[in-house]
């Protein structure tokens, strides 16, 4: 993990204080190096929009989980779901969120967050700022709330998404 601490009076959005002793505090600016080596300072830490800096893309990887991934080899392997069944072929995905994943305020995770979060992509699509990958796919399906823990993903007519599996 590429974190720099630079010292910085200027106004940033992401402040770290460094306690040297009960008397004496530095403020700084977390920072990182972007995909070209420059130095970039931490903005954002949000898996739904793009980055180029590497220290944010860490942390995502650390503090976010997704749905699925698709492993080295092309598998897809669970992470929040328990399990997803193919329908109509390939034109529906139902997905079962595990039981046993909560937030770290103790709420469950349901259906309810996945529904919200697939919203607001549909929402970052509308501006080139913050279109992604994750975006583009959100617009090419609706999503059904099945119940508390299963939904479906339905591509609406004529829909294609090149890495769908990365893409959720």
């Amino acid at each position: 993990l590429a974190i720099i601490l630079v010292t910085s009076l200027a106004f940033i959005d992401v402040n770290a204080v460094l306690s040297l002793d009960t008397d004496t505090f530095i403020e700084g600016q977390i920072v990182g190096v972007d995909a070209q080596g420059n130095l970039q300072r931490l903005g954002r830490v949000s898996p739904l929009v793009n980055t180029t800096v590497q220290a944010e893309k860490d942390l995502i990887e650390l503090i976010y989980q997704s749905l699925l991934r698709v492993n080295q080899n092309g598998k897809i392997e669970p992470v929040l779901i328990e399990d997803y069944v193919e329908i109509d072929q390939g034109e529906i995905y139902r997905f079962k969120l595990k039981d046993n994943v909560y937030w770290q305020d103790g709420e469950k995770l349901s259906t309810r967050d996945v529904n919200a979060t697939f919203n607001l992509l549909k929402e970052l699509e509308t501006d080139p700022k913050t279109s992604t990958i994750y975006s583009r796919a959100a617009v090419q399906l609706n999503l059904e709330v099945i119940d508390d823990l299963s939904f479906e993903l339905h591509f609406k007519q004529g829909s294609v998404i090149p890495g769908f599996f990365e893409a959720i």
